[in-house]
């Protein structure tokens, strides 16, 4: 056995001090005398092999590794050198008459009883220290015990002042009433401030001890007795919210290489209200703030994938941003108008898994990406950003990179009240960007953020691979690090994130959000027959591109979605919708829907008033109708020649109209002139009427008032008015 172990033998625990080729000299951790007890070395090995003497923990180990102040070394050489002269004479230290002998010898130069008596208790002490906590230089340094008892003052310390001179010293009274008033008004979600907190304490004080302002506690009393006792991370803990402390204030922990096994196991998705305001695409309105979408790599932490739009977040656009993500990023930054290659940006693939808000995700839309690439999505606790620190740090980086470029062209000031009265203005004002270009923007920030230089990278990644996530994720998925799955068909992949509404279907079409479709389908071709009645589906649902209402699937099997799906065209109801963004086509359905309303009431109305006049002329038809009627088959018999007359009648009574018409636009006559012959005109039609046979004159009569000119008025005359109209 070593020297210096500690082990335990017959329930007492020791410290081997010496030996030599015969004995052992052991210390017991608990003896309060410097007496050491000596063992042959044969009687000790034959103990240890019989497990007797069975080897612990040393209690003082720590004091090796102690880091001690100046004076704490000083005191430790000062013992040190005190009991040096036992320990020198290795026989005499470790046999007790001769160490008691040594230490009177060692004694001697004090005259006085007391103090000779006074150093040979030191040097016993000393000694024992040294033994027990295993003789080396920090076993002798000062045990400095910490302070367990508030001091209580009858004196108030420190330098006072003519205003604090009657101030009482500090007490547990003074410290019962300082808490009282810091856990109420301090360390609270609103705090007040210290000098508050004073002015408080003071009105609560005097009311209790019925003393003035001057006898009560100072400022300086209350605010040292605060910070000691409430240090600021306990302070900021308690003046916030639960929610407020685990999401802003908590010390984040963790590594998530502890988690992920490679790029694409986890993708996290997350939105935020863009700072910055931006203009429509003819650039004279303001239009408001968008909504960006960020979906990140934990592994690479690289930016997969992103969309902006005005819409809320909803799974609306968190499906876009997923469908952006997954894609192919040359054909997805060339419908934004940028030309790049693969090497910028590698991304590509549906993930193993999906981390996202708390039920951002959730419901039967989402099931059909898990169903059909058996992606798990998985849901954040609520208020806890930093479940999926990645992509709130990702969303960080790409508004602190566009921040500088849009100072005065649109970005969002915080603090309007507080900034206008230094000068600012609205930042409404300076918006210049649309929102394509905005998303330019974004798109060249993301091929930036996915080239800098990470801290945390993983941990078997080689010192020659730079420490970006592209360069990462190029060498891992060279090395069949990836847990991506790539799908060739991109319109399947648009079918499994993108939303499905459900439609109904009709002989106009199949509708969804107010949008009529049709399709070649032959069980649509079928119901959609004029004369077929039968029942109409409930079950299908309807994708419509988000960029492009023209462009629509119908999907009609759930058990088979997305797989099973049938091209749709727009149908002739909805033509106008052409080329049309969804949010475009749904503002114009909503802004056309009032004014249709209004078009229809007001065609109803119309009906209505057209009806009743209507109904008004069939009475009097009816009342004007001559009782001297013919047979039915007498009339019949006459129909041609009836007919006949009347269209001679009409042709009468229109070449008498234009040539009016030809007089008052030459108007080589006169008002008068025109009277009479308008009634000479009219004398003649009559006389003509009063020639027909009695069966004829009725049905005559009736035809003649549709043109608008009553020939048989009550009194028997013409109406002049009329024929003059």
């Amino acid at each position: 056995m070593l020297l210096n172990t500690v082990f335990s033998w017959n329930k007492t625990n020791y410290r081997l001090i010496h030996q030599d080729s015969d004995n052992v000299w052991i210390f017991p951790l608990e003896n309060t005398s410097p007496t050491c007890k000596v063992v042959s070395l044969k009687e000790f090995n034959l103990e240890q092999r019989a497990n007797k003497i069975v080897e612990i923990a040393d209690p003082f180990a720590e004091l090796q590794h102690r880091k001690a102040s100046t004076a704490e070394i000083n005191k430790g050489e000062q013992g040190f050198r005190l009991i040096e002269p036992l320990l020198a004479d290795e026989v005499g230290a470790y046999n007790s008459k001769n160490l008691k002998s040594k230490i009177q010898e060692l004694s001697y130069g004090y005259t006085d009883t007391t103090e000779r008596l006074s150093f040979q208790r030191k040097l016993k002490r000393t000694l024992i220290k040294w033994w027990q906590r295993g003789q080396v230089p920090a076993a002798l340094f000062p045990d400095y015990a910490p302070k367990t008892e508030v001091r209580n003052y009858t004196k108030k310390p420190g330098v006072t002042s003519e205003l604090t001179a009657k101030a009482p010293p500090l007490d547990n009274e003074i410290r019962e009433a300082f808490d009282k008033i810091c856990r109420e008004h301090l360390l609270v979600e609103h705090p007040v401030s210290v000098d508050t907190a004073h002015g408080i304490f003071i009105d609560y004080w005097k009311e209790k001890k019925k003393v003035s302002a001057e006898e009560c506690p100072t400022i300086n009393q209350f605010r040292n007795y605060y910070v000691k006792k409430y240090p600021k991370g306990s302070r900021s803990s308690k003046q916030s919210s639960i929610i407020a402390n685990n999401k802003d204030l908590k010390s984040l922990q963790g590594n998530v290489y502890d988690i992920v096994k490679g790029i694409g196991h986890i993708y996290e998705i997350d939105s935020t209200v863009d700072n910055v305001y931006l203009l429509s695409d003819d650039r004279k309105n303001v239009i408001g703030r968008p909504t960006l979408y960020v979906v990140g790599d934990v592994f690479s932490g690289s930016i997969t994938g992103f969309h902006l739009s005005f819409e809320s977040a909803q799974y609306k656009t968190a499906g876009h941003a997923l469908f952006n993500a997954m894609r192919n990023k040359v054909e997805y930054c060339k419908e934004l108008g940028l030309e790049i290659s693969h090497r910028l940006w590698y991304a590509e693939g549906v993930p193993a898994e999906i981390t996202a808000d708390n039920a951002e995700l959730t419901g039967e839309q989402i099931l059909n990406l898990t169903r059909a690439y058996g992606v798990q999505v998985n849901s954040t606790r609520s208020y806890m950003g930093s479940d999926k620190g990645t992509v709130e740090q990702l969303l960080g980086i790409i508004q602190e990179q566009v921040k500088s470029l849009l100072k005065h062209r649109g970005l969002v000031i915080q603090n309007v009240s507080t900034l206008a009265k230094a000068g600012y203005q609205d930042s409404r004002k300076d918006a210049v960007l649309t929102l394509g270009d905005y998303e330019k923007i974004v798109a060249r920030a993301v091929l930036l953020a996915n080239t800098r230089v990470k801290e945390v990278i993983p941990p078997d990644l080689p010192p020659t691979v730079k420490p970006t996530p592209n360069e990462i994720w190029k060498y891992y998925e060279s090395h069949g690090r990836s847990l991506l799955r790539k799908e060739q068909k991109q319109e399947l992949l648009k079918l499994s994130v993108l939303p499905h509404y459900p439609c109904t279907v009709s002989r106009k079409g199949i509708n969804v959000l107010h949008i009529r479709y049709h399709c070649e389908d032959r069980e649509y071709l079928t119901m959609i027959k004029r004369c077929d009645k039968q029942e109409r589906p409930k079950d299908w649902m309807m994708v419509v591109d988000p960029g492009n209402v023209s462009k629509a699937w119908l999907q009609k099997d759930s058990q088979h979605r997305p797989l099973d799906y049938i091209e749709c065209h727009l149908a002739p109801s909805s033509r106008h919708l052409k080329d049309l963004t969804l949010n475009e086509a749904l503002d114009y359905l909503k802004k056309a829907s009032p004014v249709r309303k209004i078009a229809e009431l007001e065609y109803r109305e119309n009906k209505g008033e057209t009806y009743r006049e209507n109904l008004e002329i069939v009475k009097q038809a009816e009342q004007n109708k001559s009782e001297d009627f013919a047979s039915l088959k007498e009339q019949l018999k006459n129909i041609k020649d009836n007919s006949r007359k009347e269209k001679n009648l009409k042709e009468k009574q229109l070449s008498m109209q234009t040539q009016s018409d030809k007089r008052e636009d030459t108007g080589h006559t006169s008002e008068a002139q025109q009277t009479s012959d308008s009634t000479q005109g009219q004398t003649q039609t009559a006389q003509a009427l009063n020639s027909k046979e009695p069966q004829n004159s009725s049905q005559e009569g009736r035809r003649t008032r549709k043109s608008g000119i009553d020939f048989h008025s009550d009194s028997g005359n013409v109406d002049r008015d009329k024929v003059i109209d």
